[in-house]
Order: C-alpha cells, then structure tokens, then sequence
C-alpha cells in the first residue's frame, strides 16, 4: 500500500487526548520522581538501541513512555518500566480507573463478564470443544480479577482457585463461593504440581521477567496438563488494537510467532493457538524446568528476523483507518458547530 509506505514512525498523536485527574496526578509522580524506572531491554538479548525501531513515544491515553521493537526478533516493549514499588502504586491507583474507566465490580458487571457473549465463556468453551474439561478437576489463574474465567469450572463442579491484587475483586468472586486470595502467585497457597489448569489471561504482557514468571507458572501444572495463555494480539485487525499494543501496563506485546518459540523453548507441546493468541500448551512428562539463558538462546532465531517488517506495516494499516476515523469525527464534530452557530445566531442583512 502506497499510503502505507509514506507513513513515518514513530506513531505519535494516534489517540485524543485523555484529560483527567488522575491522569494529572500520574504524570506528577512521574515528573517529582516519586515514581521509579529502570531501563527494559529484549528478551532476545538485544541492548543495542540501534537494533530498535521507536513506534511511539506516547500510550494510549497520552502518557510519555516510548514503545520500541526489536528487528531482530520483531518483540514489542516499553523503553522504561515502573520499579516494584511504583508499580504496585500504579495498579492501585490508577490502572483501572485510567484504562478500563471503572475500579468498581458489581453484579451486573459479573453477569456481564460470564454471559455467552463474553471472552470468559468463549475461553472454556474452547476448553470444552477441544476435549479436554472431563481432564481437568482443579484450575487456578493469576490475575482472576473476580473470577469470571474460573466461574464456568466453579458451577461444573470443577475445584477453582485464583489470586489478585484488587481487594474488591477478590472478595466479589469469594462471594460467588469461589477460593480466592489477594496477592501474586503464594506457593505457600498453590503448591508445585496442584494443577490441572493454569489460566493467564492478560496477564502475560504485564510481566517484566516473563521467562522466569513462566518456569514458575509451569511448576504448579500437573504432569501432562495444561496452561491457557490469551494476550492481546498485535497482528489482529480489530480497533483496539493500537490501544493495547501502545499501553504503558503492557511491558511486552508480544506475536503469534514469537509465542510459538517461546513456548517450545520452555519444552511445552502447543496443542492449539489463533491469529486472537490463545494458546493451549500441555506440560509434557518429560518436562524439566530449563534455565533462562537457553530459553533466551532459542529465542535468537532467524525465523524470527522478519517479523517486525511484518508487524510495523500491519500497524501502519491501523494507524490509516484510526487517523481516517479521527478526521471524520472531527469533521462531523465542526459540521454541527457551524450548524449550531447557524440555528441559532441568525444574523440580520
């Protein structure tokens, strides 16, 4: 597309604008410090920034933090991450209400998370499609919110467990009769090999040491079950997904491909996945945990390269539908002040 081709990088001013309080109040700890970062290099290993191309150097609600990738792996990331302090303030404070507009749970909003329409119900539907709900008897998931993954498992019978770091989330699923506790992962609470399924939904993206993070994950599955991992996909075509690929929450946003050898790499069998990225991996019997380092080096693979050539033009397409939209917006927007203006100052000759 020659339109395509024109469009120079990085991708800034993608989004209007958004103007709120507690966007105000977020940027003020960054701008006295009292937020902390440190610098966020590839998994791949690269630490050249010449081997990085800057998408954008804004998110998605205008905050300032740099979005690169990787050419030589075709891996999203931000450029600088919160340290563990300031991130455990970011999340409770401002994360939901800034990107999901609400830090409430209520009933309706449960109903609406687990009704046929939703990603919970689509999630184990697929679970059951592929055979696999008669093989499973208990299932965890970090990062459960109130629980809408777990609850299809919970009213079948099926032993559920989560954690999460929103109190009010916790304690709405606990009322739903389901075991949940406030937190990260507790080994104390969810012990090695307790598992039959491992659910991350979301999650995946907003973890700064994902190697590490999934060694452990894969330590509490049983031997010969199974791990969901669903994360925003950046080679969808929907609307969103300029949204969630500039994201500051979303540390890594990763593709298909790249997922695919991850997951080889940690010696799981992938038993399915989609252009969406869900995947479903099973623990195989053989399975011990590898170290970092050579999951890293199995990620350095050719067939890797050019993946983000792939990536930037798909974005590219996104980036001239969404400023297409915007233009229309605005231009709609100024039709009905200058009709206003017209209806109703009506000026005499």
């Amino acid at each position: 597309m020659m339109v395509a081709s024109m469009i120079k990088l990085p991708f800034n001013n993608m989004f209007k604008e958004f103007i709120s309080p507690e966007k105000d109040s977020l940027l003020k700890n960054f701008n006295d410090g009292i937020y902390e970062f440190y610098d966020n290099y590839c998994l791949c290993g690269n630490v050249n920034n010449k081997n990085d191309i800057i998408l954008s150097q804004k998110d998605c609600i205008g905050v300032p933090i740099t979005t690169l990738i990787c050419k030589l792996c075709g891996l999203i990331r931000i450029n600088k991450c919160l340290n563990n302090k300031s991130l455990s303030n970011f999340y409770k404070n401002y994360y939901n209400i800034l990107y999901y507009k609400t830090d409430k749970v209520n009933d309706k909003l449960f109903e609406e998370e687990i009704s046929e329409n939703s990603r919970s119900y689509k999630l184990f539907s697929l679970v059951n499609k592929k055979g696999l709900l008669n093989d499973i008897i208990n299932v965890f998931e970090i990062g459960c919110s109130a629980g809408w993954n777990l609850y299809p498992y919970h009213i079948r019978g099926k032993y559920v467990s989560g954690c999460d770091y929103g109190a009010d989330y916790i304690c709405h699923g606990i009322s739903k009769g389901m075991n949940l506790y406030k937190g990260g992962l507790d080994t104390g609470r969810t012990q090695y090999e307790s598992q039959d399924l491992v659910i991350l939904s979301h999650v995946l993206e907003h973890i700064a040491k994902p190697i590490e993070f999934l060694i452990e994950v894969i330590k509490l599955i049983n031997i010969n079950k199974y791990l969901i991992v669903e994360i925003p996909s950046v080679l969808s075509n929907k609307q969103s997904t300029l949204v969630t690929t500039f994201h500051l929450p979303h540390i890594y946003t990763y593709n298909e491909n790249y997922l695919i050898f991850l997951f080889k790499a940690l010696k799981l069998e992938v038993l399915y996945h989609d252009n969406e990225s869900v995947f479903i991996l099973r623990k195989p019997t053989s399975w011990l945990p590898p170290s970092v380092q050579s999951v890293i080096n199995i990620i350095q693979s050719d067939k890797l390269v050019n993946d983000s050539d792939h990536i930037i033009a798909h974005l590219k397409k996104l980036y001239i539908k969404a400023r297409i939209k915007i233009s229309v917006i605005k231009l709609l927007e100024l039709f009905r002040i200058i009709k206003f203006i017209k209806n109703n100052f009506k000026y005499k000759r």
